[in-house]
């Protein structure tokens, strides 16, 4: 039987809707003060997947300009999908819906060059591999 996806994106009104999303894919969430803050910004997208009227899962992104080439880029933070629900159209259909945002941005996301199933889905919803061998910097906070 196939499955009904429904895909909505969340906003400041729907941080508890968010909250449980991220807590039963990640663990213990962030605050509601501070989702809806995130979720009323406009570059910032929490895009929900349905199945049953159960979050199945979500994509978190951000619309982002950058120096070197004109337009909007899409920066894809994170995708999360049930492993109930893995395979099923729900991780194509939530790229789908990122990408339907603004047709004309380019997407992008990042994942380890080891994690073989994630290279297959990206390249499975139409992405290439753009840099063999990026490497990632992170800077702490500062102490204060």
């Amino acid at each position: 039987m196939l499955q009904e996806i429904i895909i909505r994106r969340l906003g400041g009104d729907d941080a508890a809707t968010a909250q449980d999303a991220i807590r039963r894919f990640k663990g213990p969430s962030l605050s509601l003060e501070y989702l809806r803050c995130l979720l009323s910004n406009p570059f910032n997208y929490f895009v929900a997947a349905y199945v049953d009227k159960k979050v199945a899962g979500f994509v978190y992104a951000h619309r982002l300009n950058r120096l070197g080439t004109a337009g909007d880029h899409i920066f894809i933070y994170e995708i999360e999908v049930a492993k109930e629900r893995q395979r099923r159209g729900v991780g194509r259909a939530l790229i789908e819906r990122v990408r339907q945002i603004d047709p004309k941005a380019e997407c992008f996301v990042l994942t380890e060059r080891t994690n073989n199933s994630a290279i297959r889905f990206y390249e499975a919803t139409g992405a290439t591999v753009e840099q063999e061998e990026a490497v990632l910097f992170v800077f702490a906070p500062s102490e204060k």
